[in-house]
């Protein structure tokens, strides 16, 4: 078991449907039936008799026809055993799968398709919203949550592995959880909650992102993006959700924010990013290591998504081409170390990118491919697990093994993915149970969460 140690001082997550279906089977009326299609009288049926449709080999007769009970919702399991609409049947049983994911620095959630949240891991400041502060190696409920679209995770590893949870609800409010000394919960105190709080009386949000000691959330009309809490160390604490300065203006659109430690970044309606907050490694990207409290271009253009980890930030264009600046070795353009890289490096070893993922406290990358390839650079979260040592990938490495991924979350030293499926696999360091696999033992392959 190892415990990866911080050299720095600064520490985000997204979202994809699944729409579950129907796989059952209605067919038209075989031979051995009541009636034929057109509604005649089967010449092989005598008058009076009361014959089913001949179903096949592991299909069963069901209201007039034949179904898979193990993965029909209507008769999951059984005739007339229907599932809620939201779920998928799977094995005769019914299964609400995820539909969103996110990681801390030692806890995990997932968002479900009923709008129930599921966290597991440390729970030292409540962040896994059960009510109380015990660690759980499987998933537990969040209280008083049945309607979250969302989830973001964030914290620091490091003072008791404190840790904040946010979710944007069905309702357009925002509720989170956890750790709450910079205010980033947003309820108007600094107090710790074990269970959700609402964040101030924010309304019509369409996406909520937490850090360590700040959160953020974008919504529609103006002001379109809202932070609280405390970024800038020294800054004062702001208890209230208050919007965000130096974004452009109306009719520019704020259509992504991402959340780190101790820095965000923005991307608005015509594919241009903005950052903000601690810049000592370049993180901003705005050619210069000077902290901003407001927001700051950079300067890429086209750009479709953002996503910010402990020290860095990293930025998909339209094309599939990423860019990455920040502490250099967290990159992935072939250096290592620390060293201040203050404007965007191309990742040429990394085309036709359709997704990327960061963590709010982690040094790993990780982008999908248009192959459904998974690759990953910075620190290689199997490797360090396995030999106890920090181990860096300079460049983009393909993970194999992974399957396809909808959604990947990383944490301070372990990751996530969700499947098409709706489950969850973990791998990593496991000394918490924020593998979710109601064990304590570091994996050095995806394996899968235990959802209820």
């Amino acid at each position: 078991m190892t415990r990866l140690t911080l050299g720095l001082m600064v520490l985000s997550s997204g979202c994809s449907l699944l729409v579950p279906g129907n796989d059952g089977l209605t067919p038209d009326l075989v031979d051995g039936g009541q009636t034929d299609r057109d509604g005649g009288r089967d010449a092989d049926v005598e008058p009076g008799t009361d014959a089913g449709p001949a179903c096949e080999a592991g299909l069963t007769e069901c209201a007039g026809g034949c179904v898979d009970t193990q993965s029909d919702l209507a008769h999951c399991g059984g005739c007339d055993s229907a599932c809620a609409a939201t779920d998928l049947c799977r094995e005769g049983a019914c299964f609400d799968p995820g539909v969103d994911l996110a990681a801390g620095p030692t806890h995990a959630c997932v968002v479900r398709a009923s709008g129930a949240v599921l966290c597991w891991g440390t729970n030292d400041f409540g962040q896994l919203g059960a009510g109380d502060f015990e660690w759980r190696t499987e998933p537990h409920a969040v209280v008083d949550v049945d309607d979250a679209v969302g989830v973001s995770a964030g914290g620091l590893p490091i003072g008791g592995f404190n840790g904040v949870t946010c979710v944007n609800r069905a309702s357009g409010q925002v509720s989170c959880w956890g750790a709450n000394g910079g205010g980033q919960l947003g309820d108007g105190t600094m107090d710790t909650r074990n269970r959700p709080v609402r964040a101030g009386t924010l309304s019509s949000i369409l996406q909520a992102e937490t850090g360590a000691g700040f959160s953020c959330a974008r919504r529609a009309p103006v002001p379109q993006l809202l932070c609280w809490g405390s970024m800038l160390l020294g800054d004062p604490v702001v208890l209230e959700p208050t919007a965000m300065s130096g974004l452009p203006g109306s009719p520019t659109s704020i259509d992504a924010v991402s959340v780190s430690a101790r820095h965000a970044c923005a991307l608005d309606g015509d594919g241009a990013v903005w950052c903000w907050g601690m810049n000592s490694l370049g993180q901003l990207g705005d050619a210069t290591t000077d902290d901003s409290s407001a927001a700051r271009p950079v300067g890429l253009s086209d750009v479709a998504e953002v996503v910010t980890g402990l020290a860095h930030t990293c930025a998909r264009q339209e094309s599939g081409q990423v860019w990455c600046w920040g502490s250099a070795g967290q990159l992935g353009v072939g250096v290592s170390g620390m060293t201040a890289v203050s404007t965007p490096q191309e990742l040429t070893t990394l085309p036709n990118a359709t997704r990327i993922f960061a963590g709010s406290n982690a040094q790993t990358t990780c982008a999908l491919r248009t192959d459904d390839s998974l690759w990953c650079w910075g620190i290689d979260l199997v490797e360090t697990a396995r030999t106890g040592t920090q181990t860096f990938n300079a460049l983009p490495v393909e993970q194999t093994g992974f399957g396809e991924l909808s959604e990947v979350a990383i944490g301070f030293a372990y990751g996530c993915g969700l499947r098409p499926s709706g489950d969850v696999a973990c791998w990593g360091e496991n000394d918490y149970g924020q593998l979710g696999d109601g064990t304590t033992e570091d994996r050095f392959e995806p394996t899968p969460v235990v959802l209820p």
